[in-house]
């Protein structure tokens, strides 16, 4: 699933997570941050949330292209290695 975002934040994570569980409940766990230019914690909860979710339904999860800030934001939190992301080949920030 193709993250169509900009900004993953606060104000706006509920429905990119629905729209996440949405894809996973189709039996798809790829997540493509391409197009995020930022995010906030939020983008990290989100994603570990995701993670969960394709556990419980047995979905492959996979992080593409994950925007710089947010990796560090995974780096962070030391929760990098459960993601495993992708990091994105040009710059963006985390919020």
């Amino acid at each position: 699933m193709k993250i169509k975002e900009s900004f993953v934040t606060l104000k706006n994570v509920q429905p990119v997570i629905a729209a996440g569980d949405a894809a996973i409940a189709a039996g798809d766990g790829e997540f493509d941050f391409s197009g995020v230019q930022r995010g906030d914690s939020s983008a990290v909860a989100c994603l570990l949330h995701w993670k969960r979710s394709c556990q419980k339904a047995g979905v492959p999860f996979r992080v593409k292209t994950l925007p710089a800030g947010i990796l560090d934001l995974c780096r962070l939190y030391e929760v990098e290695g459960l993601l495993n992301p992708q990091p994105q080949a040009s710059g963006t920030e985390a919020a």
